[in-house]
């Protein structure tokens, strides 16, 4: 992989992307046509996940996975039947899916689409846009829509509630691989119906330069998780989950060992095996639209290193401290903390 000079990866910081979070194209264009159509009933409908997330529930877990479901929200209104949902992003539509599984609620608020939509946005805050796999998905959308709206109906929330907390619980690696995924189909969904994800990841090369940009020391290199040297000294090993993408990085002091990852998973299955118990953080700092991965992780490092004084648990902890529970501010704090 080739490498930039340092003036390059201070430029990109420099450059880097702040998305303010909207609506994409296709959903503000059903809004602006249909928007104020009345809301005569909802129907929610549910499919088995999508075939490339079941493949790797099927090769990798031991979970049912054939009972995890995508659900949906079709609105039928005075200008026809719209669909909702949460993927990626937030998507909108006109055509219906087929499904065999749905649940009627033919006593709602008699409101306009948009009214239902704004008063959902306004209840769920930061979360309205972003997606993660097991805690802020589909189900999570159209619970928030329901409850946000005056929609208490019980049985509407068993049909919606599906514990993928269960299924994603000290397993991060395979988390990861179902956010890798979405996220494939965020890029796509952005090429398809406009938009912008400016992308600030960085290769093995730039991380190593960066490194010896900012003096961090007892640094071991990048390694692919299931590549690790057998004998770990004491220091940073910055760790790639699968060769091509998400940047972490794992600190051996002394028989201690702690972990980093920005989305908040544990570390994965191989690294698991080989070092046995570890420290790590499940508080999520990066935003699901970032790609800014490698960025954290060099300045995990470096607040450790200038921090070594002190408990490197407490240290860990205030490091976590220097960001916003709104990821979508971190990516300025980051900016100020590289600078």
């Amino acid at each position: 992989m080739s490498g930039k000079g340092i003036g390059q990866i201070k430029h990109s910081i420099n450059n880097m992307f702040l998305e303010t979070a909207t609506m994409p194209p296709n959903v503000k264009d059903i809004l602006n046509r249909r928007g104020d159509a009345v809301v005569k009933s909802i129907k929610i409908g549910r499919t088995p996940v999508q075939s490339a997330i079941q493949g790797i529930l099927k090769t990798l877990s031991t979970v049912p996975y054939d009972n995890l479901f995508h659900l949906f929200m079709i609105f039928k209104t005075t200008k026809g039947d719209i669909l909702f949902e949460k993927n990626a992003r937030i998507n909108a539509s006109t055509t219906i899916p087929k499904s065999e599984d749905w649940y009627d609620l033919n006593s709602v608020p008699n409101k306009t689409l948009n009214d239902y939509i704004q008063t959902a946005k306004k209840a769920m805050g930061n979360r309205f846009f972003p997606y993660h796999p097991s805690t802020n998905n589909c189900q999570d959308f159209i619970l928030q829509m329901l409850k946000s709206n005056g929609i208490n109906d019980e049985n509407a929330f068993n049909f919606v509630k599906q514990d993928t907390t269960m299924i994603f619980k000290n397993k991060g690696w395979l988390s990861n691989m179902a956010k890798s995924v979405t996220d494939l189909g965020g890029y796509a969904d952005v090429v398809m119906q406009g938009g912008q994800i400016q992308k600030n990841d960085l290769t093995n090369k730039e991380i190593d330069e960066l490194v010896k940009h900012y003096k961090i020391k007892n640094y071991n290199g990048c390694y692919i998780d299931d590549r690790l040297p057998e004998k770990l000294m004491n220091g940073y090993y910055v760790i790639n989950l699968n060769g091509n993408s998400h940047w972490t990085c794992l600190l051996k002091d002394g028989n201690k060992y702690y972990y980093f990852d920005s989305f908040g998973f544990p570390a994965s299955a191989e690294v698991e095996d080989q070092i046995g118990e570890y420290i790590y953080s499940d508080i999520d700092i990066q935003n699901i639209n970032s790609t800014s991965c490698g960025f954290f992780v060099i300045i995990w490092m470096k607040y450790m290193q200038e921090h070594k004084h002190k408990n490197k648990e407490i240290c860990y902890a205030s490091f976590l401290e220097l960001f916003s529970n709104h990821t979508e501010e971190n990516e300025k704090i980051l900016h100020d903390l590289l600078n």
